[in-house]
């Protein structure tokens, strides 16, 4: 009987072992596409505005609201990174150092 249980107790226990590495791996994948995805539009951003300015385009309202479009975007990204990409284990340092480039 003890040795049924020590054979339920350890499957069990592998079992959670391969579901915790699957849910981190896991992880792991959606926050690299979240931080690809989020670089992408930060360069559209930039692009955006770099065309705002041109003195052909200033003032244009859509490229204006396209811009403030983008602005929302990438705010409700990172929300989206410090509430539910919180256990993906990474530093709010490299998040800064990533802000900058």
């Amino acid at each position: 009987m003890i040795l049924l249980l020590l054979a339920a107790s350890s499957f069990f226990n592998v079992f959670l072992l391969w579901f915790v590495y699957r849910l981190i791996a896991r992880q792991a994948e959606i926050s690299v596409v979240f931080q690809d995805i989020k670089y992408k539009m930060g360069f559209f951003k930039k692009h955006l505005n770099n065309i705002y300015e041109l003195p052909m385009f200033y003032g244009e309202p859509t490229l204006e609201n396209l811009i403030t479009h983008s602005k929302e975007l990438l705010e409700t990204f990172e929300i989206f990174e410090k509430d539910i990409l919180v256990l993906s284990g990474e530093d709010e340092e490299e998040n800064d150092v990533q802000k900058k480039v």
